[in-house]
């Protein structure tokens, strides 16, 4: 899910932060890292040293099962003696490791006694516990440090959902009415030639992993509800979701299949406990659609945002590619169910 490292400055700070507050005798920090690990640990290292931590690539070491932690740590300071021993220094009062991985540890702490080689400071010859801790989700990094490309993919595949069951419902009347009222500029011709307009910017992307919907040239309809969403109206939204079901042809008897409202639909429910699930689909679509455009627009301009913890963006950008993709299984069912009432000649 990164789409790069996590800046060696910042991580060394999070681990002196880490470091005094513990009170343990042995600690080790583990972090996942996506490129070059023995370059990354090249630049770790010297921010550091003067704290006496060693800094060691996990390269054999499985560390995947929790009764064996401390022998894969056994294993690994033997392996690494020297090194181990040279960036520890002399008669350290508390020992602090760095285990830099592949992947982030998929295993909880549990208590495995060992015992220690004689030659390892301090807890030689002993039993002493080491507790790992994955600092991997701990660190803040910027937008573009978590890969948005899916978000992009999900983004194109709900506007070509969403303009093939438009055009669908738009052959059997006038259920758009509402909706092109409130989506409706100046500029546009009438709803149909929206709606082709819209195709024909669908057909004309090559690379659906940089997809990026245009409030200012309007040519999609996720544009279209992003626009709703910017204005910031409740009245407003509310009233674009009403038009938008009816659009759909999505009413209170319509099954919403494979629909899951995500963090951000929930977030924007009304004070209605009984409210129609076609209400509360479209609003979260509307939502939906409007706070992933918004993300990606933050990934491409990451440099003017602050950073961020890790773990917060990477579930983010989680719920909402579930989400968005929930919504456009819906909107195949919908085309799909009405493929099937059509009569047959």
């Amino acid at each position: 899910m990164l789409s790069s490292s996590p800046d060696a400055a910042q991580v060394a700070e999070v681990i002196r932060d880490l470091a005094i507050k513990s009170t343990a005798t042995l600690t080790a920090y583990w972090l996942a890292v996506t490129g070059d690990r023995d370059d990354y640990a090249a630049k770790l290292r010297p921010l550091l040293a003067a704290e006496g931590m060693p800094v060691l690539i996990v390269r054999k070491q499985r560390f995947d099962h929790p009764n064996s932690l401390m022998e894969d740590m056994k294993r690994l300071l033997g392996e690494n003696r020297q090194s181990f021993l040279t960036a520890l220094g002399r008669n350290p009062d508390r020992i602090n490791i760095v285990l830099v991985g592949r992947a982030e540890l998929i295993v909880g702490q549990s208590f495995s006694p060992v015992i220690w080689p004689a030659w390892v400071p301090r807890v030689g010859r002993k039993q002493v516990p080491c507790f790992i801790t994955d600092i991997t989700r701990r660190i803040d990094v910027s937008f573009e440090a978590v890969d948005a490309g899916r978000l992009n993919r999900a983004l194109y595949a709900v506007e070509s959902a969403l303009v093939r069951r438009l055009v669908q419902v738009s052959k059997t009347g006038e259920q758009h009415t509402d909706f092109f009222g409130v989506i409706k500029r100046r500029t546009d011709i009438s709803w149909l030639d929206f709606l082709a307009k819209a195709t024909t910017s669908l057909r004309s992307i090559t690379e659906t992993s940089s997809y990026r919907p245009e409030i200012k040239q309007g040519r999609s309809v996720v544009s279209r509800l992003w626009e709703i969403a910017q204005a910031g109206s409740a009245e407003g939204l509310e009233t674009a979701a009403n038009g938008l079901a009816r659009a759909l042809q999505i009413s209170e008897e319509t099954p919403l299949e494979a629909w899951r409202e995500g963090l951000f639909g929930a977030l924007a429910r009304g004070h209605r406990p009984d409210e129609p699930p076609a209400q509360r689909f479209s609003r979260s679509t509307i939502v939906t659609v409007a706070t992933a455009c918004r993300y990606v627009t933050c990934w491409h301009h990451s440099d003017e945002y602050p950073s961020f913890p890790v773990n917060l963006l990477i579930s983010v950008v989680d719920d909402l590619y579930r989400s968005l993709t929930g919504i456009e299984t819906c909107l195949i069912h919908l085309e799909d169910q009405a493929t099937l009432l059509r009569p047959t000649a």
